[in-house]
């Protein structure tokens, strides 16, 4: 389904679907809230790895990348800044001392477009530009 992914963005992702089974498990074994602040922040991850492929987006910050999207009007990533800053200011959150329930980590796999069937969410746009 994300064949077109780059393989360091393949395995950002693997790695949190792998932490937010992780936590489903640990809450419904221990009873107790986890912190999938780690999923988050691979999540954001693989958009960020995604985006630097882009021409004139390579080796900048994810906040950097959205400003000049939005500087050149980039389409059909422009449509969708709003989307992409969302999932940014999340990350960066989590990153660093924000902690996530299982409610946020819906809002990354909502973005994303995971567990989609039809091709929405910014992965599958991504996936036109390439």
């Amino acid at each position: 389904r994300y064949a077109f992914l780059r393989q360091n963005s393949l395995e950002f992702l693997a790695t949190a679907e792998y932490f937010a089974r992780i936590g489903n498990t640990a809450e419904k074994r221990e009873n107790r809230p986890f912190n999938y602040a780690p999923a988050i922040v691979e999540y954001g991850k693989v958009i960020e790895t995604e985006l630097h492929e882009i021409k004139g987006l390579h080796k900048l910050s994810f906040f950097d990348m959205l400003s000049k999207i939005e500087e050149r009007k980039l389409k059909p990533l422009y449509h969708n800044l709003r989307q992409f800053d969302s999932l940014r200011k999340l990350r960066n959150g989590c990153a660093h001392s924000q902690t996530a329930s299982r409610s946020h980590l819906q809002q990354p796999r909502l973005l994303l477009g995971l567990g989609e069937t039809s091709k929405k969410g910014l992965l599958a746009l991504l996936g036109q530009v390439r």
